[in-house]
C-alpha cells in the first residue's frame, strides 16, 4: 500500500518529504493464528499537499492496487488511516477512515 500511495501523489504532483506507515494487528488466539484485524496508519509530510488528493491515492492503493491487501482474508477487518502534515503551513490532519 506504501509505494502506491507513493506512485500516485508523485503522479499528482504532490510534494511528499517524508513518508511513514505504522501498523498494528490483533490475532486469533487459537490456531490457525491469522489476523483478525489490521490498522494501518499512513504520516505524510510535505508542502501543499491536498487532502482529496492523498485520500483518493490511499483509496486507489487500499480498494484496486495493493496486492497484499487484496490477497488477504476476506473476513479480515482493515482500517486505513492518515496524517498529513503540511510543512508549507505548519498544519496537520487527521483523517480515520
Amino acid at each position: 500500500m506504501g509505494i502506491d500511495v507513493v506512485m500516485f501523489l508523485q503522479k499528482m504532483k504532490m510534494e511528499l518529504e517524508n513518508f511513514k506507515v505504522d501498523i498494528a494487528g490483533e490475532r486469533n488466539i487459537a490456531p490457525p493464528q491469522y489476523f483478525k484485524t489490521v490498522d494501518i496508519v499512513l504520516h505524510l509530510t510535505g508542502k501543499n499537499l491536498n487532502a482529496k488528493k492523498v485520500a483518493r491515492a490511499v483509496s486507489l492503493s487500499h480498494e484496486k492496487y495493493c496486492s497484499v491487501y487484496n490477497s488477504l482474508r476476506k473476513d479480515i477487518d482493515v482500517k486505513v488511516s492518515y496524517s498529513i502534515t503540511d510543512t508549507a503551513l505548519n498544519d496537520v490532519h487527521d483523517v480515520i477512515n
